[in-house]
């Protein structure tokens, strides 16, 4: 996995800890793919100011994967599901099979619905 997809996705589970402006930012670096002189022409900073935000968000949000691990149980539980998914389809449970491909848009959904 990229090194940008990987905060991008660290960004979606857990932007709580973080200020607005630093979800901003980092949202426009990693999601965005926004260079540091637009950012910092965005937010009114120069772009050693942005490439702080960017280095102080990145630590906070590695740190809270190391403390609380939501995107690897996220990724277990959606591969579990997959397969149980591919398995059911299998052998012809398809209604079951449907349920399940319902449940895995939720839980990829960031908001939920």
């Amino acid at each position: 996995m990229s090194k940008d997809l990987e905060y991008g996705l660290l960004l979606d589970f857990y932007s709580f800890s973080l200020t607005k402006k630093q979800i901003g930012v980092l949202d426009m670096y990693y999601n965005e793919d926004f260079s540091l002189a637009e950012i910092a022409k965005e937010y009114g900073i120069t772009r050693q100011a942005a490439l702080d935000f960017i280095k102080r968000g990145s630590s906070k949000l590695k740190r809270m994967e190391e403390e609380l691990g939501l995107k690897q149980k996220f990724g277990v539980v959606s591969e579990a599901l997959e397969q149980s998914r591919d398995y059911i389809k299998e052998n012809g449970e398809i209604k079951l099979a449907e349920k399940i491909d319902n449940a895995l848009k939720i839980w990829e959904d960031k908001d939920g619905v």
